[in-house]
């Protein structure tokens, strides 16, 4: 793994990497510091670095009574790699079947889950850390500050490549949308306060209105740990492959395995920065948890509701959340 290059991200958090074996977390206590970094430095030294040093972080985390900093962390293990998060921080693994997003908020104590390989790249921020990675940052080996690291993918925007001439018409692209760039150029949506890529203040003096594609609304983090870019819609159920509108290819069929789920369950639309979800006849209903809610609520077949980042959705006996970039 260590072959690829590693771009960071400057800030207060630890950046520990050793062949086989990375571990970013946030500032602690001397003491604590001492102890991730010998769990780390321990655990590269053995077969399944990813394997030892998850059951050396789960050790510290009971004998410090659930207070360990946000962490994030993989290493190798026999077919893939071993992934732990815990508190405030989330690591993005792609490989070629897909993409797995885990967030150390969804639990109590520490998500963890082995990813089979091959990987094609990583992405470890931690909090919300929003800032792009140095353009010169590169690390091999070593222990330095870091908020965010990216191994084996774009850390930062490449410059857009010269287009081949078009023999025939284009596909339409995603819709476009009215909103703000910051002093950076990065578009957002005008109703926020801060800029959802580089958190720069998107005050009246540092923001300038434009038209222009649809970026990413963020994610569907499922479960099981896999997570869906919301640059398209998608309709949910047990075989939404069967509808009208995935066959004209409107809509994309996303498959969810479990018998109290519908073939065809909810839907999941876009509307201008909006992220939406509706109730398609379903027998056994569509809930909404609302963000720091704790009840559930049922809702009506056939009208759509907004989703807020950190809404979670039950389909069936299947759950999904909401999140995303995006600073209010």
């Amino acid at each position: 793994m260590n072959e690829q290059a590693m771009k960071l991200a400057p800030g207060n958090g630890i950046l520990a990497r050793y062949p086989g074996l990375v571990l970013l977390f946030d500032v602690a206590d001397d003491a604590l510091t001492a102890e991730l970094l010998a769990a780390a430095s321990t655990a590269a030294e053995q077969d399944q670095p990813g394997r030892r040093l998850g059951e050396s972080l789960i050790r510290l985390l009971a004998a410090s009574g659930g207070k360990l900093p946000g962490l994030c962390a993989y290493g190798s293990v026999e077919g893939g790699v071993a992934a732990l998060v815990h508190g405030p921080a989330t690591i993005t693994i792609r490989t070629e079947s897909g993409e797995v997003r885990l967030d150390g908020r969804d639990a109590v104590t520490m998500v963890d889950k082995v990813v089979p390989g091959p990987v094609s790249s990583f992405q470890a921020v931690l909090g919300d850390a929003g800032a792009d990675a140095d353009t010169w940052s590169a690390l091999g080996t070593g222990i330095v500050r870091a908020d965010a690291f990216w191994v084996g993918g774009p850390a930062v925007a490449e410059p857009p490549a010269e287009e081949p001439p078009v023999a025939e018409e284009a596909a339409p692209g995603p819709p476009g949308v009215s909103g703000v760039r910051c002093r950076k150029g990065h578009f957002n949506d005008p109703s926020l306060s801060y800029c959802g890529i580089c958190g720069i203040g998107l005050t009246q003096a540092g923001k300038a209105p434009d038209h222009s594609e649809r970026p990413s609304l963020g994610v569907l983090m499922l479960d099981d740990g896999t997570s869906f870019a919301l640059d398209k819609e998608f309709l949910l159920g047990r075989a939404p492959e069967q509808a009208e509108e995935v066959r004209r290819g409107t809509v994309t069929a996303l498959r969810l395995h479990d018998p109290a789920v519908c073939d065809v369950h909810a839907r999941i639309s876009l509307d201008g920065w909006e992220v939406g979800v509706t109730d398609v006849d379903s027998v056994n209903g569509t809930y909404l948890r609302a963000p720091g809610a704790g009840t559930w609520v049922r809702l009506p077949s056939g009208v759509r509701s907004v989703l807020r980042p950190g809404a979670v959705v039950a389909v069936g006996g299947r759950q999904f959340r909401y999140d995303t970039y995006r600073k209010s």
